[in-house]
């Protein structure tokens, strides 16, 4: 009868555990082994696995173009540059005719009183347009004299010099124009005003009287 081909034993299943410091498939078992799983909880080691290595991804704008992007330092900000009238290399305002302006009700009175109170000159009839007028003129002269001053300095705009025939009033339009920076001799243009007032009331009442009763 025919015979079978002798079989050959089987050979038990050797078993194959991960390498030590690897991945467990990191390499496939040698032929007739079979994988091994490790113990339940035996936990590997994490610092044993490789990383998958990372690559810095660039932010990219609307139109996909890289964006780098850069550490600035405060000293490299730029900086922006002061505009507008008040800024720190704007031109000077304080000319010698404005000032001569602010002191005009001081000049006035001094004149006033020199005649009237130290002289003792009659008040005629008249003579009280005189000395409004006369201010006037002299005003008008002082506010050319500033304009011309502020162009020379650089100024670009200027109060109307027609404004000087009241001094208060160029002197106000004088500070919309150029800036509150300007604001000094309308104040000392008031301050020196209501003295001149004061002192007219205290020194020269008659004078006063006499000049209200001919106008």
């Amino acid at each position: 009868r025919p015979t079978s081909a002798p079989q050959s034993p089987q050979q038990p299943a050797v078993g194959y555990g991960p390498p030590p410091g690897g991945s467990p498939y990191s390499a496939p078992p040698p032929p007739g082994a079979a994988y091994t799983p490790p113990a339940t909880g035996v936990a590997l080691n994490p610092a044993a696995l490789p990383l998958p290595p990372v690559q810095a991804t660039p932010i990219q704008a609307p139109g996909d173009h890289p964006v780098s992007i850069q550490a600035k330092s405060p000293a490299a900000k730029p900086r922006t540059p002061a505009v507008g009238r008040d800024r720190p290399d704007a031109p000077g305002s304080g000319t010698l005719g404005v000032w001569m302006l602010a002191a005009l009700p001081l000049l006035q009175f001094a004149v006033v009183y020199a005649v009237f109170g130290v002289l003792a000159q009659p008040l005629v009839p008249g003579i009280q347009w005189g000395i409004l007028v006369i201010p006037a003129l002299f005003s008008l002269l002082f506010a050319a004299a500033d304009r011309k001053k502020l162009l020379d300095n650089g100024h670009d705009e200027t109060p109307i010099p027609m404004l000087g025939i009241l001094p208060p009033l160029y002197l106000v339009a004088r500070v919309a124009v150029i800036g509150p920076k300007s604001i000094a001799p309308l104040v000392v243009w008031v301050v020196l005003q209501a003295a001149a007032v004061v002192g007219v009331l205290v020194l020269l009442p008659m004078v006063l009287a006499a000049a209200i009763s001919n106008g």
